[in-house]
């Protein structure tokens, strides 16, 4: 129980430190964009300002948000804000950032939940079946396809097969593929 615990407890620290590495960097990059610019984001529609008004406005945002304070300042602040739940305001969604996240999560995990139905019966079954025979032909194949379907990250799969159902990829593209594999992706 003990070494279960130290091995817990060194995976949270491990999940800690990489949390603040990686947004103190992430921190760090938006930081690259000038204050006037990052605050231009905040204002809902300055179509109808005058230069001055706008000017204004700006100032007023830069201060609320202390977007010229230094970035250990910045970062500690919007780390606070973190934790107590204010994870930030999206301003392509204008939204806040957590209720939007709350909001699709149920459908997120609805998603999750059937396409792990799907694929745990599926991949139990194939991995038994091609493990039977260890090294034999089957176990290889399944093995490589296996291989070859988790190495491709998701959005460049997505890509390809948006290619091939819109024809982006011209006609000759849909002569050398699977025909099953065209028509499922056919919109």
């Amino acid at each position: 129980m003990r070494s279960f615990l130290t091995h817990l407890l060194r995976k949270l620290i491990t999940y800690a430190l990489s949390f603040l590495i990686i947004t103190a960097i992430l921190y760090g990059m938006v930081m690259l964009t000038p204050p006037e610019d990052r605050a231009s984001l905040y204002m809902a529609n300055p179509g109808h300002m005058t230069a001055e008004q706008i000017a204004a406005m700006t100032e007023r945002i830069i201060t609320k948000y202390h977007l010229r304070d230094p970035f250990p300042v910045q970062y500690f602040i919007w780390l606070q804000n973190f934790l107590k739940g204010n994870w930030g305001y999206s301003p392509a969604l204008r939204a806040d950032v957590l209720p939007t996240i709350l909001r699709l999560t149920p459908a997120t995990a609805e998603l999750a939940l059937f396409t792990t139905l799907i694929f745990l019966p599926l991949g139990l079954l194939s991995g038994i079946r091609s493990g039977s025979k260890r090294n034999s032909f089957r176990d290889n194949s399944f093995r490589l396809k296996a291989f070859v379907a988790t190495s491709i990250p998701p959005f460049l799969l997505a890509i390809v097969l948006f290619g091939v159902a819109w024809n982006i990829l011209g006609d000759g593209i849909n002569d050398t593929l699977n025909p099953a594999i065209v028509d499922k992706t056919r919109l």
